[in-house]
């Protein structure tokens, strides 16, 4: 709590009239079992709000916030994108009153007032004010004794959600920021008041010692009275019935006036279950005070678990662990805030781990003591976070002292369960590295069992690791100094911070690279940050489903948006192409970070969509964490698992003449050693198995398994075809899958027979057309220049307004912002060139040497053969491939660089496919155009909307390579 003086407005509720009173009194006598030396009185129900203490009341019901009873500003902009939109908006201070009947069992008590969460708070009993608190993650605890007596009081909490009560970048972290969580105004959870002895367990830590069969039990025992003896009882109590009950033990001590710190070791026995992963048995300490013939007791879940590291591995119980995580940014849609109960979070974790999650890091902010409920019995690793996000001055006292108070209470509450095993500064925060190690020292000694960094992705990772951190999170390690991405860890990135957006887009396809060089020189565990983040076009149908306090207008402008632009037909196979896309990128950026030996995992962006930030669609999960439809759990952990097997090989294109040469290895982050059997197999499309075998593999816990080598000979698949490459440890149903294509080795290329071949749209080209000549026409990508977007393979990065400006603002190329190839597999011209609906990698070096034609102003009937999906800021009308009928000849127009494609096979392939599809009697365009048509819709330039710069958090320009 913080001292008095604060001067705001003042806004209240209120319970009115005594047949409430009454009924709190006997709502409160169910809960005061006799015996029990806590009694404890809910306050939770109706309250009265207003906004100053002279105004009309309204009745709420708590726990809740002003945005699910509709108090507020209406909000009327139904144009933004941002973000979700709220029904009513307020900032600033809400006055929330009860009239409570304190029973006459308090008399001679402590007298406290829990609110588990909320944000800067003042309390007042009887218009008394009794102090002010600012914590923002973990509960508001008021010692109301001297202004509690029994009979009838007016509590009256004002809550004020104004941002003006933190430093800076707190407003920026996911505890305030519209752009997820929102900015409530409320009071969540458990709200009560409780009555205990003048002597009493403040708190309790347990910090388990499994190598030594103990555990340490810290324990604040405050004493409101004179000196006197005392006796502590412990007891751990098993969750399960597997594990034997501990012997309790005893101290005697002589409390002195106020705080007393015990701390006392405590042995668990040989046959103490272990917490992890794998086995998350749980325990309760209690922890019994009796002094002066009262007493007082204190119950903490622990699990007995060693977090660690060795090198750089991240350990559990001496075995290594490969993190493999998602970020949350605390998307809840239908409240605005994080639930405040343990089945909901059972839930969410459930999802997560059916997808092969082990992992969660919250993005500047921390979850609910239910959530951390849920992850220990679940055995899921927790990573919470300051809610901060800007930059760290030691010299600021307001900031540090921040720091300290949130920190330390965020460790002191949470930090035994067993599922909080690192902890963090904050989301990519600059400054003073001195200062950060000065806040992480001051949080180890409050507890040394948690690993510490300073911050997720700190100045971008070009300042690398910090002597004092126990893991990096990062994106990069150091500044890059070349154009090799070779202290990237991880693989995509926006143009803004790497050369063509990294790795996955800039580097010709393979299952052979690591982070291995990004890793040298750095002597802890790496986790990388925010991977991934690949757009997917909205599916509008998820409208439907905000029926709380946000609505969806960011996706009504978009859907609008597409409309206009006269493909709202399209939405659908939009979302489902961009998605498959995606997901296969996703599985790639994965895959990479599990096959690099000593990496220690990542944190995806995401599993789910942001609905923030510019309406940031990345996830294969909608913002209510249900699938899109795209790749379930079951598939997903095929590549995301403890126990993953993995194919490299050099390319996912073949001819032919080749063998396809490919190494299998498991890596294997069980829980124990594994000999097994991988068996693989190669199908065609039709599910014929062309070749398959077996490999026998052994690797120890934590380790990668020698590699095996396999070459299946090519030469008797003669026509151009699609390979499903199926791996699966025996005796196990979940599969890793890879698509690889084979194309007939070509000596020469392909020659036209009956149509020709151009660069250039000129008088001679027309002439052959309107003559009835067929003409595969390849545009110089600097005559379209104005007419086309640039060429991207990957879906763009995160979304394309916040990062257009960003890129401008750094004078740095602008993302091309595309998503993926849409085309019907039955053309006529995929007879030559398998493919499916969507970008696969065998299209890869085809879209990055492309210039995708704007068809905004041509006729709605000209559609294209290969279409690619745009962003939903543009919605342009995108070609690859199209085809037209130009007076009495045929026109089929490719924006793909020809130079470009003939050192590759897909590429060789691909040109020889367009040529024998425009030979072919199947190439009869439906779309009619005259030659004076056809000239104008290649000279008209592209009308490109007006789109507004979306800020983000982070300033990107002071943080840019000096």
């Amino acid at each position: 709590m913080q001292g008095k003086g604060s001067v705001f407005f003042r806004f209240s509720f209120v319970l009115s009239g005594r047949s409430a009173v009454w009924w709190v009194l006997a709502f409160f006598l169910l809960f005061a079992v006799p015996g029990w030396s806590r009694e404890v009185l809910p306050l939770s129900g109706d309250w009265q709000l207003s906004f100053t203490p002279d105004k009309k009341e309204d009745t709420v019901v708590l726990p809740g916030t002003m945005d699910e009873w509709g108090k507020g500003n209406a909000n009327t902009n139904r144009s933004e994108t941002k973000h979700l939109s709220r029904l009513v908006t307020f900032e600033g201070e809400a006055r929330y009153r009860k009239e409570v009947l304190i029973p006459e069992s308090f008399k001679d008590k402590r007298v406290f007032l829990h609110l588990e969460r909320t944000k800067y708070t003042s309390v007042f009993v009887d218009g008394h004010e009794a102090g002010t608190c600012n914590l923002l993650q973990t509960p508001h605890r008021y010692d109301l004794t001297g202004f509690l007596t029994p009979g009838v009081h007016t509590i009256t909490v004002v809550v004020d959600n104004r941002k003006s009560h933190y430093p800076g970048g707190v407003g920026n972290s996911h505890a305030l920021v519209e752009h997820t969580q929102t900015n409530w105004n409320g009071i969540l959870g458990e709200i009560f008041l409780e009555a205990r002895p003048s002597a009493l367990v403040e708190s309790a830590m347990v910090f388990p010692r499994p190598e030594d069969d103990a555990v340490r039990v810290r324990l604040r025992l405050r004493n409101y009275g004179e000196a006197r003896p005392a006796r502590i009882e412990l007891q751990a109590v098993p969750g399960s019935a597997e594990a034997s009950r501990p012997a309790g033990m005893s101290r005697d001590l002589a409390l002195k006036p106020g705080l007393n710190e015990v701390v006392l070791e405590y042995p668990m026995g040989k046959d103490s279950l272990l917490w992890s992963e794998f086995s998350p048995a749980l325990y309760v300490m209690s922890c019994r005070l009796e002094a002066g013939g009262e007493s007082d007791e204190n119950k903490t879940a622990f699990g007995m678990r060693r977090f660690s590291t060795s090198g750089t591995h991240f350990c559990i119980n001496g075995k290594k662990t490969f993190l493999r995580g998602k970020h949350d940014a605390c998307v809840f849609p239908l409240t605005g805030y994080a639930p405040m109960d343990k089945e909901a979070w059972l839930k969410y974790l459930r999802k997560l781990s059916s997808y092969g999650i082990n992992y969660v890091r919250f993005h500047s902010w921390t979850p609910p003591k239910a959530a951390f409920e849920a992850a220990d019995e679940l055995g899921m690793y927790l990573q919470p976070e300051i809610p901060y996000w800007g930059g760290v001055d030691g010299s600021n006292k307001e900031l540090m002292d921040f720091y300290r108070r949130e920190g330390a209470a965020l460790i002191e509450a949470y930090s035994s369960h067993p599922s909080f095993v690192m902890f963090a500064l904050g989301n990519e925060l600059g400054g003073s590295g001195e200062a950060m190690r000065a806040i992480i020292d001051g949080y180890r000694g409050l507890n040394a069992d948690v690993l510490y960094s300073f911050g997720s992705n700190n100045n971008l990772g070009r300042d690398g690791y910090q002597k004092g951190e126990d893991f990096l999170t990062t994106c990069r390690i150091g500044r890059d100094e070349n154009r090799n991405f070779e202290n990237h860890v991880r693989s995509s990135f926006s143009f803004a911070d790497a050369e063509h957006g990294g790795i996955l887009n800039g580097v010709y396809p393979s299952t052979r690279i690591t982070y291995e060089k990004a890793l040298a020189g750095c002597p802890v565990p790496v986790i990388g940050h925010e991977t991934g983040q690949f757009q997917v076009y909205p599916d509008y149908r998820e409208m439907e489903k905000y029926k709380g306090v946000l609505r969806p207008w960011n996706l009504q402008v978009f859907k609008e948006r597409l409309e206009k632009a006269k493909m709202g037909d399209l939405v659908e196979a939009f979302h489902r192409a961009s998605g498959e896309w995606a997901a296969q990128c996703y599985k790639a950026d994965i895959e990479l970070a599990i096959r690099t030996p000593g990496f220690g995992g990542f944190q995806m962006l995401d599993l789910q969509d942001f609905p923030g930030q510019g309406s940031a669609l990345v996830g294969l999960l909608d913002a209510f964490m249900d699938s899109k439809g795209i790749m379930e759990g079951e598939e997903f952990s095929g590549f995301c698992h403890a126990v993953v097997p993995l194919a490299l090989f050099d390319k996912f294109t073949w001819t032919n003449a080749e063998d396809l040469a490919f190494d299998v290895q498991v890596a294997n982050y069980g829980a124990d050693a594994l000999h097994s059997s991988l068996l693989w197999k190669l199908a065609d499309a039709s599910g014929k198995v062309v070749k398959e075998g077996r490999a026998e593999v052994r690797a120890g816990q934590g380790e990668l398994s020698p590699l095996s080598h396999v070459a299946v000979p090519l030469d008797g698949i003669d026509r151009p075809s699609m390979l499903t490459l199926t791996l699966r440890l025996e005796g196990e149903s979940r599969e890793n899958r890879y698509h690889l294509w084979v194309y007939p080795e070509r000596k020469e290329e392909v020659k036209p027979v009956s149509c020709e071949v151009a660069t250039r749209m000129d008088d001679a080209m027309l002439k052959r057309l309107s003559e009835g000549t067929a003409v595969l026409w390849f545009p110089d990508h600097r005559d379209v220049a104005d007419m086309s977007v640039g060429g991207m393979a990957t879906p763009d990065y995160w979304n394309f307004a916040m990062f257009k400006g960003i890129s401008e603002g750094m004078n740095k190329p602008v993302s091309p912002g595309t998503l993926s190839l849409l085309m019907d597999p039955e053309h006529s011209l995929f007879k030559e060139f398998p493919t499916e609906g969507h970008t696969d990698w065998q299209w890869w070096s085809i879209v990055n040497n492309s210039r995708p034609f704007i068809l905004d102003a041509a006729p709605e009937g000209l559609r294209p053969v290969i279409r690619m999906v745009d962003n939903v800021e543009r919605n342009h009308r995108l070609g690859l491939v199209f085809e037209l009928s130009v007076g009495k000849g045929r026109l089929l127009v490719c924006m793909a660089d020809p130079a470009a494609l003939l050192d590759k096979p897909e590429g060789r392939q691909f040109r020889a496919a367009l040529i024998c599809y425009a030979d072919s009697e199947d190439f009869r365009p439906e779309f009619r155009c005259s030659p004076e048509e056809l000239k104008r819709i290649f000279s008209q330039k592209a009308f490109s909307p007006d789109i507004i710069k979306v800020e983000n958090a982070t300033d990107y320009k002071d943080q840019a390579p000096k």
